[in-house]
């Protein structure tokens, strides 16, 4: 997200949030202006009311949507993409604020996907993979995945 943002659709400011020395250096590198510890402080705390125009939520804890309410300017753009946190789109949103779950979007076709190749291909974004396992290791690369320590993704393919 802080990759998209800022290299790809070129955001002048890039708040975001992570935890632990490593986390929050590799957002910096990613472009984040601004990297919140939401073990020492919420993000939405330490941002200014009305100040962003987007927040990319890619967790969706409880509760997250209405936080981020008061941070997003009339006419901003809470975007939700639905995990582990029972999170939903705000009950109360601010009036001009759009709010998307792109946990309801349509995954038949392939534009979007293009448009992010297109990204990596021109190197506007660049993975960070933190370990890679063959397919047959699989069970292996979940484990890690849910283990509490990567710092990026885990990737999954074939071959050894």
């Amino acid at each position: 997200g802080v990759q998209l943002a800022k290299r790809a659709f070129g955001a002048a400011h890039v708040i975001t949030a992570a935890s632990g020395e490593e986390n929050i250096a590799l957002m910096r590198r990613l472009g984040a202006d601004v990297v919140v510890d939401y073990k020492v402080s919420d993000v939405f705390d330490a941002t200014p009311d009305d100040s962003v125009d987007i927040v990319f939520d890619n967790y969706g804890a409880k509760g997250e949507a209405d936080k981020a309410m008061r941070v997003i300017r009339p006419g901003g753009t809470y975007l939700l993409l639905p995990g582990g946190g029972g999170g939903t789109l705000s009950k109360h949103p601010k009036p001009g604020v759009t709010q998307v779950n792109f946990g309801y979007t349509n995954s038949s076709g392939h534009e979007q996907l293009d448009l992010l190749r297109g990204f990596f291909d021109d190197g506007k974004l660049a993975p960070h993979v933190f370990a890679t396992f063959p397919l047959e290791r699989a069970a292996e690369a979940y484990a890690t995945s849910k283990s509490g320590v990567v710092v990026g993704k885990v990737a999954v393919g074939p071959g050894p």
